[in-house]
């Protein structure tokens, strides 16, 4: 006696399969629109830190034209379930704030990139982000940092993603909040700091988010195996529906 199971069970399976994956998922992929914003110059940077900063409309220093009004598209990856404590211990009596990242995120997804511009600058981090949290009767705020740097031209860049409360409403502790809600915050921002090995200067541009959307979850990796299934088990699935068909 063969067992033969019916399309109908079978598909429900494999749907349950794709389900499953991302239901699993400890990381949520954002994407982000920005504009800039406010570009300042910096002539000097070391030994005694930034001298006096000069306001710009546009700038070539980062290698392509960046300009007041350009349009940023971009995605960052925000994972709560991974995310340890640098510090050790993580957290003391009363303290109001503290960082999350280090082995955990290295078998994440984690990461930032965006473009600014039609064809300007491109940002993608080459490291896994570092995320603190800062909760105290001032402000509160989740911060994202990340950074990269080309090998070829010098060019070095650390960028900060901010979510900030001023009214409090965002965290009632230090730990991670298990989703960004733009509802939450006063200011969403995006601040890129372009510098270059060789050189004493420096770049700073904001970038005011303009709207913020969840994407679908990322798979832990273990999710794959089961995501790989279930598309495995639908093309099986869709061929035989049409051989099926061709005969009838």
């Amino acid at each position: 006696m063969h067992f033969v199971p019916s399309l109908k069970s079978t598909g429900a399976a494999a749907l349950l399969l794709l389900s499953a994956s991302f239901a699993h998922a400890a990381i949520v992929a954002y994407d982000f629109t920005a504009t800039v914003g406010d570009m300042t110059y910096y002539a000097h940077t070391s030994p005694t830190g930034p001298g006096p900063g000069v306001a710009v409309a546009s700038s070539s220093y980062a290698g392509k034209l960046i300009s007041r009004g350009d349009r940023v598209r971009g995605h960052f990856f925000y994972d709560t379930a991974l995310g340890q404590f640098l510090g050790i211990p993580p957290a003391l009596p009363g303290a109001e704030s503290a960082l999350y990242g280090g082995p955990g995120y290295a078998r994440t997804m984690a990461g930032v990139k965006y473009t600014v511009g039609n064809d300007g600058v491109r940002f993608a981090s080459v490291d896994t982000p570092v995320i603190s949290v800062i909760d105290n009767r001032f402000v509160d705020v989740v911060h994202i940092v990340a950074l990269t740097a080309n090998s070829q031209s010098g060019l070095q860049q650390e960028v900060g993603i901010d979510f900030i409360d001023s009214r409090h409403r965002a965290l009632n502790s230090i730990s991670l909040p298990g989703e960004i809600k733009p509802a939450d915050y006063t200011q969403m921002a995006v601040y890129n700091a372009f510098t270059y090995a060789s050189r004493d200067d420096a770049l700073n541009v904001k970038m005011t988010i303009d709207s913020l959307t969840p994407s679908l979850p990322v798979p832990e990796p273990e999710g794959y195996a089961m995501l790989l299934a279930g598309l495995g088990l639908l093309t099986v699935l869709t061929r035989h529906k049409v051989a099926r068909d061709v005969e009838a």
